[in-house]
Formats: structure tokens, sequence, C-alpha cells
């Protein structure tokens, strides 16, 4: 009935989310998907970091659905698209590298973290992407390059949450190795 009242108003943009939400959770992605394809066209314009996060769950409902190629697309239109913020360019690239590690594409991930991790000047941001790049190489038994990540990551900052994170995953691989010092 809200979303019957206007359809650019915010009431009607935030019930008609929510209404994608609700499908969303029961599986009905098509449902899902038609309203925030909808979404898109009746954001004003001018607001972009709505249309912008509308895109990046877009995105999501995507690779819910099973259609990883679409999903990959609607990260990219945020990632390329200049009226996007830094944080939105940021998560767009962190749903990518998550979509394509969950499909073992690893060496398009590795790609995009590694000109993800360049582009950026948060720490936090920078170790996080850094975290994943180690743990694809990690997945897939390149331990020392692994290693080589993992002690990038760490030479960040001694006590943030992604240093102790690599802390964890080196010493785990050092006690595969059997070499307990090091751990």
């Amino acid at each position: 009935e809200v979303m019957n009242l206007s359809k650019s108003e915010w009431y009607s943009l935030d019930a008609r989310g929510r209404m994608a939400d609700i499908y969303s959770r029961e599986a009905k992605f098509t449902e899902a998907i038609n309203i925030y394809q909808d979404l898109i066209t009746v954001i004003p314009k001018k607001d972009y970091g709505r249309i912008n996060w509308t895109r990046l769950d877009l995105g999501n409902l995507y690779r819910n659905s099973g259609d990883m190629d679409k999903a990959k697309k609607s990260y990219e239109e945020v990632i390329n698209n200049n009226t996007a913020s830094l944080n939105q360019r940021i998560e767009g690239r962190l749903r990518l590298v998550d979509l394509l590690r969950s499909n073992d594409r690893r060496v398009e991930t590795v790609c995009l973290s590694r000109r993800s991790s360049n582009d950026l000047q948060d720490r936090s941001q920078r170790g996080n992407i850094l975290l994943h790049m180690a743990d694809i190489y990690r997945d897939k038994g390149n331990t020392e390059k692994a290693k080589e990540l993992y002690e990038e990551v760490m030479n960040l900052s001694k006590s943030e949450w992604y240093s102790l994170d690599a802390r964890g995953r080196l010493a785990d691989i050092y006690s595969r190795e059997a070499k307990f010092t090091e751990a």
C-alpha cells in the first residue's frame, strides 16, 4: 500500500527495498530483482548514493539467484562509476573479490585485489584486501606467497584486527609445516 502512494518519495523507495528484502529471504529472487531494477529507474537521478547502493544490493540478488555474470556486472557498474563514493567503490570491489573467490576465479581475484589494495589509503581496507589475497594463495597451495602477503598485512599495524588475523593465519601455516618456532 505504501509503495502505491508515490513512486519516488523516500517512504515508497524504502518500502520497495523492504519488500525486495522479504522476497529475497523467501528465495523469490526474480521478484526481488524486478523490484531493485525498478528502484534504480525511479530513484531521483541526483541521488547517486542510493542508486549505487541499490546496484550493489542488486548484485547480491543476482549472486544469490546464481547469475554470477550479472552480479559481476552490477558490482563493476559501481566500481567504475565516477558518481560512486570511495566507500561504495571499495564495497563493490570487496563484493566482486568475494564473488570471484567463491567461484574459483583466483587469477582475476588476485589481480583485482592487488589493484584495489594499491588504490587504498585506508590501512584497514588495505589490510582486509591483502588478507583476502593471502587467503587465496594459501587455499591454492602457494604458502610462500601467502606468507609474504600475511607479513605485508602485519606490517600495516601491530594491533589492528587484520594484523591479528594475519598473525594467526601465518602461525597456522608454520604449524602445518612443523616450523613451531616460527609459529
